[in-house]
């Protein structure tokens, strides 16, 4: 279905259709955790969007380049293309995707062993969360908080916030 509409687009001239499909794409291949493709589509779709001046657009398929980056281990890679990000976000007023990104950044911090940091940028996301209603943005955070305390031996905590998790995961 996804390669009848990526193909409708590019026979239609349609530019933006076929970069949302190259995005759609790339998320699936990150799914599987198909390197090459995740690659191949969240750079078409990133330089389409970006060729079109959709910087929302860009900011999506960069995400996709963003989880390329942490599958294969390049935390400076990660670390950039999520302050790219995290800029976009900021000058459109995208705060659900502001706090992501400052999950991800929370995420490598984490990977990196800056638990400081990351609970730094965890917190930020949580206090948009707060302000903006972003569930998804706190989600992240939230668990990237649990590693960074379950990383430096504070179990107690990384279980109070994954046990937050689980109960508003029920509640919804």
């Amino acid at each position: 279905l996804l390669e009848s509409a990526l193909d409708t687009a590019r026979e239609a001239g349609d530019r933006w259709g076929e970069a949302a499909a190259l995005s759609t794409r790339a998320m699936l291949a990150h799914i599987r955790e198909d390197m090459t493709a995740l690659e191949d589509d969240a750079r078409r779709g990133a330089r389409l969007f970006g060729a079109l001046g959709d910087d929302w657009g860009v900011l999506q398929a960069t995400d996709w380049l963003i989880g390329l980056a942490d599958l294969a281990g390049d935390h400076a890679e990660a670390e950039r293309l999520t302050r790219v990000g995290l800029r976009i976000a900021e000058d459109l007023g995208l705060w659900p995707d502001v706090a992501g990104r400052l999950g991800w950044l929370a995420w490598t911090s984490v990977q990196t062993g800056e638990y400081a940091r990351a609970r730094e940028y965890a917190e930020q996301a949580r206090r948009l969360d707060a302000e903006h209603g972003d569930h998804a943005g706190k989600t992240f955070a939230t668990i990237s908080l649990a590693f960074a305390d379950r990383r430096e031996g504070r179990l107690d905590p990384a279980e109070e916030g994954l046990l937050s998790l689980l109960e508003s995961a029920r509640s919804h």
